[in-house]
């Protein structure tokens, strides 16, 4: 059984193998967000607010606990675990604001709703 504090005892470096996983799983998912967001930044390349999605899941990114949080070192990666979760819960919140941009903008000219409901698909799809 795991030391609660110390982080050690049988099965320990296991656990920490499964935070260590865990939480390059969600960095993984934090990079596939990032280019959904890129893809629907260049869909919709003249309108500059569509590019802030990508730039602020890219700074996320560049700074995800997967590998600034040590799992080695304290508490088994509990907090390298709940990080890299609430990391993911944010991208995909800046991802879901610029859907509802793009979808927005989409939506105001008569002709492009089949772009929209593209739009609208594809994000279902990646969730």
């Amino acid at each position: 059984m795991l030391d609660l504090f110390a982080c050690s005892g049988p099965g320990a470096g296991a656990f920490i193998a499964e935070s260590i996983a865990i939480g390059y799983f969600h960095a993984n998912v934090a990079g596939v967000l990032f280019l959904v967001a890129l893809l629907f930044a260049v869909a919709r390349f003249h309108y500059r607010l569509t590019w802030l999605a990508p730039i602020l899941i890219g700074f996320v990114l560049a700074v995800h606990p997967a590998w600034t949080v040590s799992a080695i070192h304290g508490d088994c990666g509990f907090r390298l675990r709940a990080a890299a979760f609430n990391t993911s819960v944010v991208c995909g919140g800046i991802l879901s604001i610029q859907m509802f941009i793009v979808v927005g903008q989409l939506l105001t000219s008569p002709t492009k709703v089949y772009s929209a409901v593209t739009c609208l698909t594809l994000w279902i799809y990646v969730i």
